[in-house]
């Protein structure tokens, strides 16, 4: 979606000069410009008021020990299970719950275009039980955040044992590391007209 106005403020002016220069450098292809045309006045964000929030909702989770990455328009929150779950199963503890409610709230801050639930787990089961394990802790966190109002037809939950491990299994603290819930989403960048 992409709004316009007619209004000329300052940053229409200086689009209006980078333009050409920036059609000569090769940097905008595919566009036509002329000299006496106005671009609009349209800046691609979201609100700063939005983005203060989402800044908020990641300082908050990382404080509570999960990890929030995002790359271009794709957010991955890493979630230990050991802080969702009780030992060695896909129920989960209050705190849980309330870390989840948490994301889905963070996560209902954008126009979300797809949902990746992934579940991992260590070594210490047998591999039907690793994937059992990680599927149904995958689902688990998916139906939570469809119940935090996340649309349901979006996500997808998937286990994939210890197939994919982030550190060492032979120690304590890598596989901790290695049972984890990651939630990756993709989401619609918005274009927010401001006056």
């Amino acid at each position: 979606m992409l709004i316009t106005t007619r209004k000329t403020t300052r940053s229409t002016r200086l689009i209006g000069r980078l333009m050409p220069a920036l059609i000569s450098l090769g940097l905008l292809t595919g566009c036509f410009y002329k000299e006496d045309m106005t671009p609009p006045d349209y800046v691609p964000a979201v609100s700063p008021d939005a983005v203060r929030l989402q800044h908020t909702y990641i300082r908050a989770l990382e404080a509570q020990g999960l990890s929030v990455v995002a790359l271009g328009e794709t957010i991955r929150i890493v979630m230990p299970t050991d802080l969702l779950f009780a030992p060695t199963s896909s129920n989960l503890t209050e705190h849980g719950r309330s870390l989840i409610a948490q994301v889905a709230d963070f996560m209902r801050t954008y126009d979300i275009e797809s949902l990746d639930v992934a579940g991992y787990t260590d070594t210490t089961f047998d591999t039907l039980g690793q994937y059992s394990l990680s599927r149904t802790q995958a689902e688990t966190v998916l139906k939570r955040l469809v119940a935090g109002g996340l649309p349901a037809q979006l996500g997808v939950a998937t286990g994939y044992g210890s197939a994919k491990p982030v550190s060492q299994n032979n120690t304590a603290k890598g596989r901790a590391a290695n049972r984890r819930v990651e939630i990756a989403f993709r989401f619609y960048p918005h274009v927010a007209s401001y006056e």
